[in-house]
């Protein structure tokens, strides 16, 4: 019973140790700068840039094709970007974006604000 008690609480730091270390870094905010479209790095990742970088970690964000909201992101992201809008993204500062020698963080939330 000891045993079988041990190897649970293990395996439950082992699963709550994979989200502990998960941070999602929101930016200050600001205008889309640039958004870089690939047609085969990453399977079409895109990579953004605001006109400030302002996180401590995130200095851009990108998001690959297979992501769940991918249209929808790039649409929001492309529409910002024409119209000058201010957006406030997140990113997960675990997933470094490998196509840059600058750390570009997985986005995961995008807030619009017209």
């Amino acid at each position: 019973m000891k045993n079988t008690c041990s190897m649970m609480l293990a395996a439950l730091v082992f699963v709550a140790s994979g989200s502990a270390f998960a941070i999602e870094e929101p930016s200050n905010g600001g205008t889309v700068a640039r958004v870089l479209s690939y047609t085969t790095y990453g399977n079409g990742d895109v990579a953004v840039a605001l006109s400030n970088i302002t996180g401590k970690i995130c200095e851009g964000y990108w998001l690959n094709k297979a992501d769940p909201g991918f249209q929808a992101n790039l649409a929001m992201l492309v529409a910002a970007y024409h119209t000058k809008n201010s957006v406030q993204l997140y990113g997960e500062t675990t997933l470094k974006w490998a196509g840059t020698g600058a750390y570009f963080c997985k986005l995961t939330l995008i807030d619009y604000r017209p």
